[in-house]
């Protein structure tokens, strides 16, 4: 296999690893915005991460032939040069794993908040109805009330 093959492989391993760095690191902030309640910023994070995401869709589909081709090339890469292939693609592997534990604990931090606030919703509005059918039993204007002048 000729060298500018296997420096493609190289390359095109070391930029996907990149990209999944970025998205951890990006998912990292996601995770302090969500908890500090810093909601402004986590849109600017999610376009963020929504463009990286696009450039590793347009790298796959780019080099898609590449990434197919690797099971049978990478038995002909000189050793040292599979080894670091192997090696970048043992670390995005990892990074892959950290970032999917990152987004689902995000999730159900957000998940959980959002409940919260819909028990909270839930009971004000409860409170405001029973408030209201109170004041509705007292109020003189009630239009099903008998009004009787005892004194006639």
């Amino acid at each position: 296999m000729t060298t500018q093959t296997a420096i493609d492989y190289l390359q095109l391993f070391n930029t996907r690893r990149e990209y999944f760095r970025l998205l951890l690191n990006l998912s990292r902030k996601q995770a302090s915005c969500i908890h500090d309640e810093h909601y402004h910023d986590l849109v600017d994070i999610l376009s963020q991460k929504q463009r990286i995401l696009g450039s590793l869709d347009e790298l796959s589909k780019t080099r898609h032939r590449h990434i197919q081709e690797w099971t049978m090339a990478r038995e002909q890469l000189d050793p040292k040069m599979r080894a670091a292939c192997e090696d970048c693609l043992a670390e995005s592997e990892s990074l892959l794993a950290d970032l999917l534990s990152e987004e689902t604990s995000s999730t159900t931090h957000l998940t959980t908040r959002r409940d919260k606030t819909r028990k909270q919703l839930l009971a004000v509005s409860q409170g405001s109805h029973v408030h209201a059918a109170y004041h509705n039993t007292e109020s003189p204007s009630d239009s099903t009330s008998i009004h009787l002048d005892v004194n006639q």
